[in-house]
């Protein structure tokens, strides 16, 4: 969650609006990039324009990943043969701050430890669905903050499958990547604000720096246990990752040359560059999937000059991958510029649908037009989803995801902001019926 003023109060604002089309084609538009070393790869950006910063060629480690199978006592294991050790509750009633008054809102909630630590904060959710036989699973990132984030990102797989007898059973899961021939966590200081799941693929918003790639194929058990929960990486002939059984290594990453381009004067701040705060997956044609990319603005940011953005990406044909060209700048064509507090958004056939705070409740707009103010002006054409009876709430909500196999709508919370600590308890996971 993105802090916000001491007069913040959060809530959830879930907006949907008829998919704009007024603007240019933003994927022509183009100006090339000087070539520029970033980590082990020299990109050279094809169809971006400066203004951008997005090194379209991604830093490769796949091949590492691959190889981690069979070193140290490392094991390659596949989603399904994942032991779940941890067991969610469904929701009966919600906490007193939500006042869900849709009676087609269903949730689970996780167990308690995870419900009130403050040294794990839930934050972006994707769905992932695997056949013969069915197995439904929600995958949910929760970054570190216990004053250090030394432990980085770590991804929770919970089975959703319905009629399943481990149903809310999960199991949490270390995000790392490449150190020379080792490993360590994923850097310091990564929001994870979102995640999206397309072939066996993770993305993950890396929010100044871009998205990070992980291939679900590559799981890796045999970690050693640690009950000092510090040690990380091959030590002698074992493998460390601060005591979690599992851990998945990145094999893409997508860099920004935002800094570069500050500095050498090829670019201004604003809200024409990409900031990555949340992600998911657009599924309005399932033949050229898109990945929706967009930045959370408070009012300070909006103060200095920047404004919320939010462009679609098309994936490439090859898995975890993006297509090296522009992105559709959506928030320009959308007039989104003036929004605070974007914390997730999903598209929908015709329809995005926002995650907001500081708003009203939950909605769905239909806009025939730009929108042109703070409270959704245009038209005033709205159904409400996902009302929240009580005008304000404190509880964080976070990320969306739009189930492609059903017309499904998930969200989760970050817990409660009048929690000791802050945002701590009252999490949930929760999903709507008949989104469309």
């Amino acid at each position: 969650m993105k802090k916000l003023g001491i007069l913040a109060v959060l809530t959830l604002i879930l907006t949907g609006f008829v998919y704009c089309n007024n603007g240019t084609d933003e994927g022509k538009a183009n100006q090339s990039v000087n070539e520029k070393e970033v980590g082990r790869s020299v990109v050279s950006p094809s169809n971006v324009d400066a203004v951008w910063q997005f090194a379209m060629t991604p830093i490769d480690d796949s091949e590492w990943a691959a190889g981690l199978n069979g070193k140290n006592g490392l094991t390659r294991v596949s989603l399904r043969d994942i032991k779940l050790n941890r067991e969610g509750g469904s929701v009966s009633s919600f906490p007193s701050d939500y006042k869900f008054s849709n009676q087609d809102v269903k949730a689970f909630k996780w167990r308690q430890s995870d419900n009130e630590t403050n040294a794990w904060r839930p934050q972006g959710i994707a769905g992932i669905r695997l056949e013969n036989p069915q197995y439904s699973m929600v995958a949910v990132t929760w970054y570190n903050y216990d004053g250090s984030g030394k432990k980085g990102v770590r991804i929770s797989f919970v089975d959703v499958t319905p009629g399943s007898d481990k149903r809310f059973h999960y199991r949490h899961v270390l995000l790392v990547e490449r150190d020379g021939d080792d490993f360590k966590p994923v850097d310091n200081g990564l929001h994870a604000g979102g995640l999206a799941y397309s072939k066996g693929f993770l993305f993950v918003p890396d929010t100044h720096n871009g998205i990070r790639v992980f291939d679900t194929r590559n799981i890796y058990m045999g970690v050693e246990k640690d009950d000092t929960k510090k040690k990380y990486g091959f030590k002698g002939e074992k493998a460390y990752a601060f005591d979690y059984t599992y851990i998945l290594p990145q094999v893409y990453n997508y860099s920004t040359l935002y800094s570069t381009l500050i500095t050498t004067g090829m670019a201004k701040a604003s809200g024409n560059q990409p900031k990555f705060s949340y992600l998911s997956i657009d599924w309005s044609d399932n033949n050229e999937r898109k990945l929706l990319t967009g930045s959370y603005m408070s009012n300070g940011n909006m103060d200095n000059g920047l404004s919320p953005s939010m462009f679609l990406w098309k994936l490439s044909t090859e898995p975890g991958k993006l297509v090296p060209e522009k992105p559709r700048n959506l928030g320009i064509e959308c007039g989104l510029e003036r929004y605070r507090w974007i914390q997730g958004a999903a598209l929908f056939g015709s329809t995005l649908y926002i995650s907001r705070s500081n708003g009203e409740g939950v909605r769905k707009h239909s806009v025939s037009g730009n929108w042109s103010s703070d409270n959704y002006s245009v038209d005033k054409v709205q159904t409400r989803v996902l009302p929240i009876v009580k005008e304000k709430s404190d509880i964080g909500f976070e990320d969306l995801h739009i189930s492609l196999s059903s017309d499904i709508l998930w969200g989760l919370s970050e817990g409660s902001r009048t929690g000791k600590p802050e945002f701590t308890g009252d999490r949930i996971v929760f999903w709507i019926k008949k989104v469309k």
